[in-house]
């Protein structure tokens, strides 16, 4: 279990390993994506598969974690249908990489899920000319990404803490500042987001998905926010140094 950081631990990745883990990454969901959508559940079919995404991806083994390591090694068929499905919802965790190096104008709305085009993208990025030219976007814009990423997963855990009945009580001082239930504390966090930029508006004293504020999004909806959400905040705190050692494995997502 990850404790709280306090701000960044690491020194951020550089911009030519951030370029690698675009590349390695963009191959880790475009297996899990060739595994969920293969016509045959033969094995030898699968080991094809497996073995075009480990030829793809084996000039860069230092850059695999250890996590895409064990996918990469194991048969197909011995591989859970979660692990094949988590792996493929790095998509979007793959979107706010490849917009830190210049290569996706915008990152999207929390409810619009990434474009499956970013896979071609990130396949680009391993050329030597661009390796020995890319760079980062300042430092101030992905660290202004990462604090709205953290403010709507916030959003998130405070509605599964509600709905679960483990939300803790609020802090005593809040009332000065006019909180003294939760409903009040998420209009008051999504009115002082707004004001500070991090998000584009508020409804009804809420964040603003599909429409509509976030505590009236069906469980399809919220599941569909949540896993943008946590996708996005685990990229953005690894960009911002968060991990230890900047392993990407260990990459905390805390609130």
């Amino acid at each position: 279990m990850h404790t709280r950081p306090t701000g960044p631990i690491s020194d951020p990745p550089s911009a030519h390993e951030v370029a690698l883990r675009c590349f390695v990454l963009g191959r880790i969901v475009r297996y899990a994506r060739s595994l969920r959508t293969a016509n045959s559940r033969a094995s030898e079919k699968l080991e094809d598969i497996r073995a075009q995404a480990v030829g793809a991806l084996e000039p860069f083994v230092a850059s695999i974690s250890e996590d895409e390591r064990f996918l990469l090694i194991c048969p197909p068929l011995e591989l859970a249908n979660e692990q094949i499905s988590a792996a493929h919802s790095q998509l979007d965790a793959l979107q706010p990489l490849v917009w830190s190096i210049g290569h996706w104008p915008d990152l999207p709305p929390y409810d619009v899920e990434a474009d499956l085009n970013l896979l071609d993208v990130s396949d680009s990025i391993a050329s030597n000319d661009f390796l020995l030219n890319v760079r980062l976007r300042p430092a101030a814009a992905i660290e202004r990404a990462r604090a709205t990423a953290e403010l709507w997963h916030w959003r998130s855990r405070t509605r599964q803490l509600l709905e679960t009945g483990d939300a803790p009580p609020i802090p005593p001082g809040m009332s000065q500042l006019g909180v003294s239930s939760y409903a009040d504390l998420i209009r008051w966090t999504a009115e002082k987001t707004l004001r500070n930029g991090n998000i584009d508006a508020v409804l009804d004293g809420d964040f603003v998905a599909f429409g509509k504020p976030y505590r009236d999004l069906t469980n399809r909806e919220w599941a569909r926010v949540r896993c943008i959400t946590v996708e996005r905040h685990y990229a953005l705190n690894w960009l911002c140094g968060y991990a230890p050692d900047n392993q990407w494995d260990d990459t905390p997502t805390d609130t």
